[in-house]
């Protein structure tokens, strides 16, 4: 609703389509648990496809709806303006995004990457990183960071610097973390990457490394020793298993 209410305001001729909407459009606990606090039924299990219909009422023209999940479906086509990223849940769905999305997106078109600040997600961060001479960021709320394409991209390149990650030393992705860490000396985002480069360290299978790191985190607030126990407990489990 911001993006069609943003187009309506604006100066720019409005064409059919000119937002594209990826989801499963599948309600599960979380997502009725929502819908719950601002008075909508949703049954468990059910599309919650008509009620996306119904909050967009009178902008439909404006929005392409693509069901189903986003691994099945690529771009189809055109300069991308603006890239709100939501779903990179897994190192498969950030690849598949970075490969389908990336390469159209224009000069000076604006990422927003609302799981960046996000500590179980370290790829989505590493990702940019890696490709800092394409992009910027400046700004960030809560766990969004937003970026700016200051060059465009190929599909090669993004190729390339994905399956380098998959297979970066450890080392080097220490390294690329210095570099995310470094806009954010202190506060709530320094924590929240602090966390995700533990997460990169244990999924990278250096347990100790990450124990380690982990005891030097702050654990000042509820909220971060929250965040630290089930980490440890995920880095006990990895070494148990």
């Amino acid at each position: 609703m911001a993006f069609c209410r943003g187009l309506k305001d604006s100066d720019r001729a409005l064409t059919n389509n000119m937002i594209v909407a990826y989801d499963l459009f599948e309600t599960d606990r979380l997502s009725q648990s929502i819908f719950g606090q601002y008075g909508i039924e949703a049954s468990l299990d059910q599309s919650f496809l008509p009620i996306f219909m119904d909050i967009i009422r009178g902008h439909e023209s404006l929005v392409s709806i693509v069901k189903g999940s986003i691994l099945d479906f690529g771009w189809s086509g055109g300069s991308i303006d603006i890239l709100f990223l939501d779903v990179l849940k897994s190192q498969e769905l950030n690849d598949h995004c970075m490969l389908a999305f990336l390469p159209d997106l224009k000069e000076e078109g604006i990422i927003f990457h609302q799981d960046y600040i996000h500590d179980p997600l370290p790829w989505i961060p590493l990702t940019m990183a890696a490709l800092d001479d394409h992009f910027e960021m400046f700004g960030w709320c809560k766990n969004t960071a937003v970026f700016r394409c200051v060059k465009s991209v190929d599909r090669n390149k993004i190729s390339k610097v994905l399956e380098d990650l998959r297979h970066a030393s450890f080392e080097k992705k220490k390294a690329l973390f210095e570099k995310i860490l470094d806009p954010f000396p202190a506060g709530v985002p320094n924590i929240n990457l602090s966390l995700s480069r533990v997460w990169m360290m244990a999924y990278h299978g250096d347990l100790a490394a990450a124990k380690s790191a982990l005891s030097e985190i702050p654990d000042s607030e509820e909220w971060v020793r929250g965040k630290i126990l089930r980490l440890s407990a995920t880095i006990d489990r990895m070494g148990s298993g």
